[in-house]
C-alpha cells in the first residue's frame, strides 16, 4: 500500500522541481525581459508589401518599435500602423531606428543563442528567420551568422538580436 502511494506522488513533483530549478533563473522573473530583433528587408517587387506581425517562441509579444528622439532623449515607441516595405526599396531595422521589440521574453537572450522568429507579410506571407544573438551587428569570430531568406519579392538578411536585458545607451 505504502509503496504504491509513494511511487504515484513523488516522481511527477520531483521532475517539476528539477525543471524549475535551473541555476540562475528565478521562474517568477522569467517573463519580464525585452529583446530586440534587427533585420534588413528588401522588396524587389513592383508592389508594396506590409509587415503585419511577427511571432517567436522566445517572447510573448513582438511589436515593431521606432526610435524617437525628443529633446535629445531617445525613446522606443510603438511604430504607428503596419510597417510598409515599399516596392523597390530596402527597409532596415537597426539600432537607433526601427526594430522588432520582443516583449516578455520567455527565456534570456544570451550571446551565441539562435532563435526563430516568424514574420507575416501581406503579400509574401510567412517567413521564418533564424536570429543569432550577439553583441553587435557585425558577428565576432565564431559567432553565428544570419542567413539570407527570400520569400516572394522580399529578401530578408542580416537578422540579429542583442543579448537581454539590454539596458545600455
Amino acid at each position: 500500500q505504502h509503496d504504491h502511494h509513494h511511487s504515484a506522488g513523488i516522481p511527477a513533483g520531483h521532475d517539476h522541481g528539477e525543471m524549475m530549478a535551473t541555476p540562475g533563473h528565478d521562474h517568477m522573473m522569467g517573463a519580464t525581459g525585452t529583446g530586440v530583433v534587427y533585420v534588413t528587408i528588401t522588396n524587389d517587387g513592383d508592389e508594396d508589401d506590409v509587415l503585419l506581425g511577427a511571432t517567436t517562441d522566445r517572447a510573448e509579444v513582438v511589436e515593431v518599435h521606432d526610435m524617437q528622439v525628443t529633446d535629445n532623449v531617445a525613446r522606443m515607441v510603438p511604430h504607428d500602423g503596419p510597417l510598409v516595405i515599399p516596392a523597390g526599396e530596402t527597409v532596415t531595422l537597426e539600432p537607433a531606428g526601427l526594430h522588432l521589440m520582443l516583449m516578455n521574453l520567455t527565456e534570456d537572450n544570451n550571446a551565441g543563442d539562435v532563435f526563430e522568429i516568424t514574420l507575416t507579410f501581406e503579400r509574401a506571407g510567412e517567413v521564418t528567420l533564424q536570429v543569432p544573438v550577439r553583441l553587435d551587428a557585425e558577428p565576432l569570430e565564431g559567432e553565428p551568422e544570419s542567413e539570407t531568406v527570400e520569400v516572394g519579392d522580399l529578401t530578408l538578411e542580416g537578422a540579429w538580436s542583442r543579448p537581454a536585458p539590454y539596458l545600455g545607451p
